[in-house]
């Protein structure tokens, strides 16, 4: 699979796609329910990849950290300033950049906190707002989310699943205190396809671009998550947050895709590798990715100066419960 995140040449166009089933929803051998497995909307297990240590304003945020490729911008949410943050963008032919995933901080205690991370299904139903709130769609899901008492909520959700001959079912749930789990499909339909109108209607959030790299146009850069058993495109947008942030250093440097190099490197033998690299550290996972890239005209790293490059590798490892490190790149 492979995903936009940066600037594409057209404007996104607001519809919920039609697409193959996905986790989103099969039935089991018994025809029960599989257990629902949320892919858009507000992703609880995202950490804030975003480092902000020292900072007092939402600019200083954006002073500090240099992002490659990222977009931000400041809004509302019910009341609530707050500056999102994204490194899933692509262009909207005016400059700025829609997108498909953000980070989203508040200010609390006089400081920027983070409030936790929103997704969507893709570059067909980027990031849009209306009244105050958020809306997030995508296979076969709609939400809505707002900012409650520095906290990040979904206000209203609605979804499909489907059973092994493909015929959806619709579900609903809401904030405001109703029990849903009984509600049947044809009444859960109506009110997913109210909750999708509001989303049409809704403004696409625009994004102003961070520490952009690149002069003019941004090139078109893909992630390639491949068909990964280990890992999920959560667990790789860590990862190559790390690899954009590293090549967005390199000014002049032409970034052309970034891939997964698949399941056949995540072995023992890779793993006590990056143990070696990280002087014994008790790494429980490693993830490899591969680049091509056009380096900066003037020497500055392990790279020859104007030269194309492929398949340059990237190899990251991560502990327990933890955060993915950079240990090594090149051939």
């Amino acid at each position: 699979m492979k995903k936009v995140i940066c600037l594409l040449t057209a404007a996104a166009v607001l519809c919920l796609t039609a697409c193959s089933i996905n986790s989103q929803g099969f039935y089991g051998k018994d025809e029960a329910p599989a257990p629902f497995v949320k892919e858009q909307g507000i992703i609880a297990e995202h950490a804030a990849p975003t480092e902000f240590n020292n900072c007092a304003t939402f600019t200083d945020m954006l002073n500090q950290k240099f992002a490659f490729a990222r977009g931000y911008t400041n809004t509302q949410l019910d009341g609530t300033d707050v500056l999102l943050l994204s490194d899933g963008l692509f262009e909207m032919g005016d400059g700025t950049g829609a997108a498909v995933n953000t980070e989203v901080y508040c200010y609390k205690d006089g400081a920027p906190y983070y409030l936790g991370y929103v997704k969507c299904g893709g570059s067909a139903n980027p990031l849009a707002e209306k009244d105050g709130k958020l809306y997030a769609a995508g296979h076969h899901y709609i939400g809505k989310i707002t900012v409650t008492d520095n906290e990040l909520v979904t206000v209203e959700e609605a979804w499909q699943t489907f059973d092994k001959k493909g015929n959806a079912t619709y579900h609903y749930n809401s904030d405001d205190g109703g029990d849903y789990s009984s509600l049947v499909s044809e009444e859960a339909e109506k009110l997913f396809d109210a909750l999708f109108n509001e989303y049409v209607e809704a403004e696409t959030v625009k994004f102003n671009i961070v520490g952009a790299p690149y002069s003019g146009s941004f090139q078109e850069i893909f992630v390639d998550y491949g068909n990964s058993a280990i890992y999920s495109e959560a667990d790789m947008d860590e990862a190559t947050g790390l690899i954009f942030e590293t090549i967005g250093k390199w000014d002049g440097c032409e970034l052309h895709s970034v891939r997964y190099a698949g399941d056949d490197k995540v072995t023992e033998e890779n793993l006590r590798w990056m143990k070696q690299l990280g002087h014994g550290k008790d790494y429980a996972d490693v993830i490899s990715f591969q680049t091509d890239f056009h380096s900066p005209v003037e020497s500055g790293g392990a790279w020859e100066p104007d030269k194309e490059y492929e398949d340059y590798e990237w190899w990251l490892a991560r502990t327990e419960g933890g955060s993915w490190e950079l240990l090594t790149w090149g051939y």
